[in-house]
Parts: structure tokens; sequence; C-alpha cells
């Protein structure tokens, strides 16, 4: 049996091995996915070394190691390199390689969504990953917003949420929540109103649920979670794995409905 994992911390409320392994079962492949919570970056090490033994398969990194793990591979591809963050490691020619399967993801959920104007929240790994998506589509107008100053021509620092409103003084384009903060679910009500403009789309790279006081102000017009980009990214993952397509006979409306109703009760 093929053995796959998730390492970050906090995945309790992790989709993914309902995600892969739902793949598995439907195209009768015997593999398992599961969750390994690592307390610290020291505990990465021990997962690359049963990679490159063949212990195990593969894994997928999320937050706060999508950096760190850099550090512990044998080796990464280009795009990695280029994003500067890994969220996908195989077993290659018996070493650990490291990829970058979000920005794919990204790229692959927001087509048809287009603006030359854009907001990113947060510049981390994922965000990182959405920028070099965005980069690679030739869209130019990119704004970062993070809480502390970093080395971006495009930066622009922000203490609260409400400071990106007043930044932006946008009533178009689109706004993407790359940080763990479900911003959404805590902003004015008058906000909410701005932001179910049809010109304006909020992107939340995360997958939680929406209040129901504010579910029904928006639709796929105006806010967008980030379910598609997470099962993109875990078909890309599975390919790069099996080294073939083996997502292209996954039914992607079937497994996110699927993950929709699981999403519900976890």
């Amino acid at each position: 049996m093929k053995k796959f994992c998730l390492i970050g911390k906090k995945l309790e409320y992790s989709l993914s091995p309902y995600i892969y392994n739902y793949v598995f079962n439907y195209l009768k492949i015997n593999a398992q996915y599961k969750l390994l919570s690592l307390n610290s970056r020291d505990e990465i090490p021990s997962v690359i070394s049963s990679i490159s033994r063949g212990e195990i398969d593969g894994i997928n990194i999320t937050n706060p190691y999508k950096v760190d793990v850099f550090n512990y591979l044998d080796s990464h591809d280009s795009v990695a390199y280029n994003i500067g963050s890994i969220n996908c490691v195989s077993q290659y020619k018996d070493q650990a390689k490291g990829f970058n399967t979000d920005w794919r993801g990204f790229q692959r959920a927001t087509e048809g969504i287009v603006s030359d104007c854009i907001s990113i929240i947060g510049y981390g790994g994922a965000a990182k990953a959405v920028e070099y998506a965005l980069l690679s589509e030739g869209v130019k107008n990119i704004r970062i917003y993070t809480r502390e100053k970093i080395n971006h021509p495009n930066n622009v620092v922000y203490k609260d949420i409400d400071q990106i409103f007043d930044q932006t003084k946008q009533k178009e384009g689109i706004i993407i929540n790359a940080t763990p903060h479900h911003f959404i679910n805590e902003i004015d009500f008058d906000k909410i109103l701005f932001l179910s403009s049809e010109k304006l789309i909020w992107i939340d790279l995360l997958y939680t649920k929406l209040s129901t006081d504010r579910r029904k102000y928006f639709d796929s017009n105006s806010y967008k979670n980030g379910i598609d980009m997470l099962i993109y990214q875990a078909f890309e993952s599975l390919n790069i794995w099996f080294r073939k397509d083996v997502a292209k006979d996954v039914d992607f409306n079937s497994l996110k409905s699927y993950l929709e109703r699981v999403n519900d009760v976890i």
C-alpha cells in the first residue's frame, strides 16, 4: 500500500484526507492518506528521511512549514524555487524532491475571473504561490498587504482589515485573503455590502463556511472560497506522485459536493 500524508499544525479540520482517500477509493488505488501533525520544524527531517527510504511515498505541507521544508530536501523544481514555497514532496530517484502545486490550484480555480487590480492579504507560502500564478498570467497591478514590512516593491503595511478598504479605495477588482484569518465573518456589515457589489470579488484561500447571517449577501460573482483551489492542488500533487494524469478520471463536481457535505459536519 502506498502511503501519503499532510504535515503541518492544527490539522484537525483539514479536508485533505477526504480528498485523497475519496480519489483512491474511486480509482481503486491501494493507497492511504493521513494527517501528521508536527510540533516543530525539528520534526521535518525524520519525515523527509522516510520519503527517501521509501517508507512514505509523498507528503503535502501546510502552515507553517511550507518554507522551512526547503532546508531538508534533496532537490526541488524551479517553480517551487521561484515561488519560495513547497507544498508537495515526492520520492524521486531515491530522493525527496519538492514541488509547488498551490499556484496551479489557484490558477485552475480562478479560470475566467479576470482583473487588472488585485490585492493580496498576507505573504506566506500560499500568497507567494498566488502571486506567481497571477504574474504568469501577465497581471501587473498586484498589491501585497502584510502586518509587517517585507522586501517587496508593492507591499502595503496594514494594522487591521479596515486599512485595506481605506487604502485601496477600490470599487472593482479582486481581494485575495491568503491568511488563516477569516475576515469576512468579522468585518462590519457596511463592508459586507461593499464587498458584495458586482464589480468587487473577495477570494478566500480558506474553505471555512461563512456565518449564516453573511452568506445571503454573497454569490459566485462576489465571493469564492478556497475549496476549488484545494481540490485542484491535490490533483496536481497526485499527478506528481503517480507520474501520470491520475486526476483526469475523477469527477470534480462530485468530489466537491462530497467535501461540502463533510465540511458541514467536521
